[in-house]
C-alpha cells in the first residue's frame, strides 16, 4: 500500500503541470504549420484531379480521333454533313457541303493496290 500512496502523492503534486497552458507564441506556431500543411494537403489533392481529369480527355480525344481517322461511324467518306430543313436557309452548310463532297472525291485519288495509277 505503500507504494499506491506514493505514486498517488506524486500525481497530486505535478498535477499543476498538467493544467498549464502553452504561450502564444507557441500557439501562432502550432497553427501557422498546420494551415501550411493543410494547403499543402488541398494542393496535392486539386493536381491529382486534374491530373485525373486529364488523363480521361486525353483518352476521349484519342479514342475520337483514332475513330475519326479509321472512319468509324461516319461512312465510307469520313465526315458526313446533313442539312435539316430549308437549304435556302443554310447556304454555308450547303457549300460546306459541296466541299467535302470535292474533297473526298480528290481524297480517293489513288489507293494502294491499284497498279498503273501515277501520283498527281
Amino acid at each position: 500500500m505503500n507504494q499506491q500512496s506514493e505514486l498517488d502523492k506524486f500525481f497530486r503534486d505535478h498535477q499543476y503541470l498538467t493544467e498549464e497552458m502553452p504561450a502564444q507564441q507557441a500557439w501562432k506556431q502550432l497553427e501557422r504549420r498546420l494551415d501550411i500543411a493543410a494547403a499543402r494537403r488541398l494542393r496535392t489533392l486539386w493536381v491529382k484531379r486534374m491530373a485525373v481529369a486529364a488523363g480521361i480527355s486525353a483518352i476521349i480525344v484519342f479514342t475520337g480521333l483514332s475513330g475519326i481517322l479509321h472512319g468509324r461511324g461516319t461512312g465510307s467518306d469520313g465526315f458526313q454533313l446533313e442539312v435539316v430543313g430549308n437549304t435556302a436557309d443554310y447556304p454555308q452548310a450547303v457549300m460546306a457541303m459541296a466541299l467535302q463532297k470535292d474533297f473526298t472525291a480528290q481524297a480517293q485519288g489513288i489507293r494502294e493496290g491499284e497498279p498503273g495509277k501515277k501520283f498527281r
